[in-house]
């Protein structure tokens, strides 16, 4: 059982910091923007942790659901996820809550 932080990434990256530190994971998928794709290299870099990238629309709700709800379908049962939702835009994390809350395996932190 593997367990992956999935960190929305907008331009305060210290939060992002806190939750992989405090969730301690196996792997970490981070959601970002074309602005904040340097954010999460550097993120990436500096955590040492296997990582996707996974770059996301800022403003269009249906596109934003369109591709949480393809990451939710390649969750495994077997693993643990935490979902941190402190940043990156407002629709993600709206999105990331309605999309995710219902899954067993899946715990939201906020810093």
């Amino acid at each position: 059982m593997a367990k992956v932080n999935i960190s929305l990434v907008g331009g305060q990256t210290y939060p992002v910091y806190l939750g992989i530190a405090e969730s301690k994971p196996d792997k970490v998928i981070l959601i970002h923007s074309e602005k904040s794709k340097e954010e999460a290299e550097r993120i990436a870099k500096e955590t040492n942790l296997p990582t996707e990238y996974k770059p996301f629309d800022t403003v269009d709700v249906a596109k934003v659901f369109a591709q949480a709800r393809n990451i939710a379908k390649l969750l495994s049962a077997d693993d643990q996820y935490v979902i941190n939702i402190t940043s990156g835009t407002k629709v993600w994390t709206i999105v990331f809550y309605e999309v995710f809350k219902g899954l067993e395996n899946v715990e939201f932190i906020y810093i």
